[in-house]
């Protein structure tokens, strides 16, 4: 049996039962105790997702949410919002060459650039690094050469009501 504390984060179910799955064994042909085993394991791994939710705890898969087209060369995908606190947390996908236009910040604002470079502000912001702008400050055009992938934690405008 292999230890469950050597999987990876993104990795649901354990070594023994994907060799179980990959080699074409059914579960039928399992004994009683590595069945009983199996059926422990799935439900355990299925209740923590679900004591997890209940919780509050939010997972979002790399492959889940959507992408909104924002601006040229410019895509976001919202990973939550906090209406109580008018803030929100996304991903900024900027293409090769992309631009973001001059603004001020009416909330402060947290990045980290996870993936390629930007320049904010004359301020060259490469993988790992990470940024913080205060309520009130303001940025000049940001731009990258190759593109970049970060991660905010900014306020948010809500949608006009109707």
């Amino acid at each position: 049996m292999s230890d469950s504390k050597t999987r990876s984060n993104e990795q649901v179910l354990d070594e023994e039962v994907l060799g179980i799955l990959g080699c074409g064994q059914s579960a039928k042909n399992l004994n009683a105790q590595a069945q009983s085993s199996l059926d422990s394991r799935v439900m355990c791994t299925i209740d923590s997702e679900e004591q997890a939710k209940q919780q509050g705890i939010v997972t979002i898969r790399q492959s889940q949410g959507e992408w909104q087209k924002i601006g040229p060369r410019l895509e976001k995908k919202v990973l939550r919002l906090d209406t109580t606190n008018g803030t929100e947390e996304f991903l900024l996908r900027v293409g090769p060459g992309a631009q973001t236009p001059p603004h001020s910040h009416d909330h402060d604002e947290l990045c980290m650039v996870m993936e390629g470079e930007v320049v904010i502000n004359d301020i060259h912001l490469a993988a790992g690094d990470y940024h913080f702008a205060p309520k009130g400050s303001k940025h000049s055009v940001g731009r990258t050469k190759n593109g970049a992938l970060m991660y905010f934690n900014s306020g948010y405008v809500a949608a006009a009501s109707a």
